[in-house]
């Protein structure tokens, strides 16, 4: 099962794996973000995010809960059984009924800035999350709309509660919030108290007349409940039903995305096309010159390539639905255009396109000044040193790479693909185990990462730590042929626990 969020809107997403009491792993991501949720029995468990400042860690003490030298002791008992949140309990810096609310507070912040994503795109893998040695907690979808109406004010909404004291308010479901395990405040769930008491719904006048408490707050609660999609409130006089809107989890999920007009869709095709058709394009093919192209030629080609595919355009829906896919084409583009711009890049360039050369040096690193900061630069590197190693050109994708990771080493694909090309020559393999470690430091999440890792130290002779990696690659892509394989190859027992795995309910 996957998608995008423009077509399954999170919220609804997510409601809907809780009403179908579905299990297993929903993986959402944008750009580079990439978020994981465990649901069992349609309950949430257990998220992680690959953003270092979502982390268990960062959140705590961004929170004050801890102290760094506490983190610092929890994290030297870390181990392959022993998990942050549980060696901040053996260290005495949590107690385990305060670490589960910290845990039930930090998955809402992981996921709840996701409901207000634009875009992306999600999958959901079907099994029992294996989440041993994560303290976990279940929450219901619902809780997650709750405090999300919590953190926002709907000023029309509120405005229309207060000015009609006549609006009657009902459940907008048949069960009782508690019975779906959502944790409500004090003050809700008196509020609610009063309008399950009766038959036909309580309307806002009564209500506050019946709670002690000031109205401005009964009539905040109230909202939050609207928002939330707990309670209905229906006005008279002709006014509009307000029900959770475009913020609630169920207010839309009759709603499906408006179609894109039809030039709209043929306009993505023709991008994707193009997108498509670059592939293993060369540098002229890319600019849509040829090979005797002048100067002035090549330049004029470039700008009216960047006028027309530019990522900023690809910005504002429905074009943002292939942004990644246009910056990636871009980009290649830019590569293009700053080869062949320089002269001594180009004739070096055009060498290596002769099908009768001998042997030809290997090309240098990009350095051209054309590109605006180091970071673009860097870019260029990496999508040079990318398409040298899918043509086998390893050392001269090593060149790039490690000129790519020079000018930013803060982007994990970079040191990924750099350690993957080293890792295949003994004598880079401890520089390639450095790069690797620093990958997943920077993006635990990725799969490829741990399954690298896993190869590298099998023929470092690190069987333990091999299998551990491939067991790694599984909790966040319980599919992952390769570190299945690796795992049923060795005979680990790490294979037959995995991500989805017997005994794994708790």
């Amino acid at each position: 099962m996957k998608g995008t969020l423009q077509s399954h809107p999170l919220p609804l997403l997510i409601a809907d794996l809780t009403r179908s009491g579905r299990s297993g792993i929903l993986t959402i991501t944008r750009g580079q973000i990439k978020k994981q949720a465990c649901l069992l029995r349609g309950m949430l468990r257990f998220a992680a995010s690959n953003v270092k400042a979502e982390r268990l860690g960062e959140y705590l003490l961004r929170e004050g809960i801890i102290s760094p030298e506490e983190l610092r002791r929890a994290e030297a008992m870390l181990s392959e059984t022993q998990r942050l949140g549980g060696a901040l309990v053996d260290a005495g810096a949590l107690t385990m009924e305060q670490l589960r609310q910290v845990v039930r507070a930090h998955i809402l912040d992981i996921l709840l800035p996701c409901f207000d994503w634009p875009d992306g795109q999600f999958s959901f893998a079907d099994g029992v999350p294996n989440i041993a040695g994560e303290v976990h907690v279940e929450i219901p979808a619902l809780e997650l709309s709750l405090e999300r109406a919590r953190r926002r004010e709907n000023k029309t909404l509120l405005s229309r509660l207060s000015s009609s004291p006549e609006t009657r308010l009902s459940r907008m479901g048949e069960a009782p919030a508690s019975d779906a395990g959502l944790e409500l405040r004090p003050l809700e769930s008196d509020v609610l108290r009063h309008v399950e008491g009766s038959i036909e719904g309580i309307t806002v006048e009564d209500l506050l007349t019946l709670v002690t408490q000031d109205d401005a707050t009964v009539l905040r609660c109230v909202h939050d409940l609207i928002e939330a999609g707990v309670l209905r409130a229906t006005f008279t006089a002709g006014a509009r039903r307000a029900g959770p809107g475009p913020v609630g989890l169920r207010g839309a999920a009759g709603e499906s995305s408006v179609a894109m007009a039809s030039n709209e869709e043929r306009m993505i095709r023709h991008y994707l096309d193009r997108y498509r058709k670059s592939k293993g394009a060369d540098y002229y093919e890319l600019l849509e010159v040829s090979r005797l192209a002048k100067a002035e030629d090549i330049r004029r080609a470039y700008y009216v390539l960047a006028k027309e595919l530019h990522p900023d355009r690809f910005a504002s829906p429905p074009l943002n639905t292939i942004r990644t896919d246009m910056e990636e084409l871009f980009s290649r583009i830019s590569e293009a255009y700053n080869v062949l711009a320089d002269s001594s890049s180009r004739g070096e360039y055009d060498r290596q396109l002769q099908p009768d050369t001998a042997t030809v040096s290997a090309p240098s690193p990009l350095t051209s000044e054309a590109t605006k900061s180091p970071k673009d630069l860097a870019r260029l590197n990496y999508v040079r040193g990318r398409t040298l190693a899918d043509q086998g050109k390893f050392a001269e994708a090593r060149t790039f790479l490690l000129n790519a990771v020079s000018l930013d080493s803060t982007r994990p694909e970079y040191l990924y693909l750099l350690g993957s090309v080293q890792a295949r020559h003994p004598r880079y393999r401890k520089e390639a185990l450095e790069n690797l470690i620093a990958a997943e430091s920077l993006d635990p999440t990725r799969p490829e990462v741990h399954v690298e890792l896993g190869r590298l130290h099998e023929r470092l002779g690190n069987l333990a730590e091999a299998e551990r990696q491939f067991r790694e690659a599984l909790r966040w892509d319980p599919n992952n042929a390769e570190a299945r394989q690796a795992l049923q190859s060795s005979g680990g027992a790490g294979f037959r626990r995995g991500l989805f795995g017997k005994g794994s309910q708790e």
